[in-house]
């Protein structure tokens, strides 16, 4: 992708985002609450000392663990993906874009001037 603002990949890319965000904004959530059942689990263990009640918290654990290796993956993959997007080059060259649409501008609106003093002075002289 180049900085050009007439491409639509940047529209794309933030499409994708939009798609992918929900998942990891539910992913952390889902980590928050089961985080939440992990500490009740192991205030039960602690009171009881259930064999029971361990394993339970035993497979929240490992639930717990693939969760936030799977939200890591995610996170990740958005890294990767803003990284290759390369947001503050295209910033730049937009910039630099703009920067020369100005100027090309002020040039014409010069040019232009020019010629209305030209066709004023041949009017005058008609």
């Amino acid at each position: 992708m180049d900085g050009n603002t007439t491409n639509n990949e940047e529209d794309e890319f933030i499409d994708a985002l939009k798609d992918e965000m929900p998942d990891v904004f539910r992913n952390i959530n889902q980590n928050f609450d089961r985080l939440d059942d992990i500490d009740v689990l192991i205030k039960e263990v602690k009171k009881t000392k259930s064999i029971e009640k361990m394993t339970a918290l035993k497979k929240e654990i490992d639930e717990a663990i693939d969760s936030v290796e799977q939200s890591e993956g995610l996170a990740e993959k958005l890294e990767n993906e803003i990284i290759e997007w390369g947001p503050l080059k295209k910033l730049c060259k937009r910039d630099e874009e703009l920067a020369e649409i100005e100027s090309l501008l002020k040039d014409f609106n010069e040019d232009l001037d020019q010629e209305k003093d030209l066709m004023n002075t041949e009017l005058k002289k008609n």
